[in-house]
């Protein structure tokens, strides 16, 4: 991330999805402040969720950053809360990668899941709690980042967390009002689908 004292901050070089950019950014003459044929910088623009807290998203396609053909943060919200599998990318404390599918509740912007203390990402999230999860397709991809906190809920938001959950699974339910329950507030999210022009990435504001 560069900050640039004439412009807003550079927050993404898609490099893996726009042919020409990661063999430009390691040219010699490229310039993170400077005017580059490749990069923009990028405007801030909401999403099509609605309310005060809403992702600002960026995208790049063709050499420019463009509002068009962006994939709607509603669609991804549906994907989102429809997965049966979301899996958790974790490090161990030796530093060590680790990713594990688990099932999870999508339910006001926050993703809920449980686990058992032994499981070896719950003690790497008391290690660590920044995580990525990602959902199982890679044609039609989302993939979210934040950190991980345990929480209490009260009795109303257990419900219905345990509702949400109760129409996805079987036994045995979490019990967030009681016992507690993971919970990951997202600080950026990306999804593209195999036609990687639609790439498409949205940063949370602070909650």
């Amino acid at each position: 991330m560069v900050t640039c004292p004439t412009g807003p901050r550079i927050t993404r070089k898609l490099t893996g999805h726009v042919p020409g950019v990661a063999k430009a950014l390691r040219n010699p003459s490229y310039k993170p402040c400077g005017t580059n044929t490749f990069l923009r910088t990028a405007p801030l623009l909401t999403s099509e969720r609605p309310g005060a807290k809403s992702p600002v998203l960026h995208r790049f396609v063709g050499g420019q950053f463009s509002v068009e053909g962006m994939i709607p943060w509603s669609r991804v919200r549906e994907r989102l809360e429809r997965a049966r599998n979301y899996w958790l990318a974790t490090v161990r404390p030796d530093g060590q990668p680790h990713v594990v599918p688990v099932w999870g509740v999508w339910l006001d912007e926050v993703l809920y899941f449980d686990g058992l203390p032994t499981n070896r990402w719950v003690r790497n999230i008391a290690a660590n709690p920044a995580i990525a999860v990602h959902l199982e397709s890679g044609d039609d991809v989302v993939i979210i980042e934040g950190m991980v906190e345990v929480v209490t809920t009260d009795e109303e938001l257990g419900a219905r967390v345990v509702a949400v959950y109760a129409a996805k699974y079987d036994d045995p339910f979490p019990e967030p009002a009681t016992r507690g329950i993971f919970r990951l507030r997202p600080r950026t999210a990306r999804a593209w689908t195999e036609n990687w022009e639609d790439a498409t990435r949205w940063h949370f504001p602070e909650r």
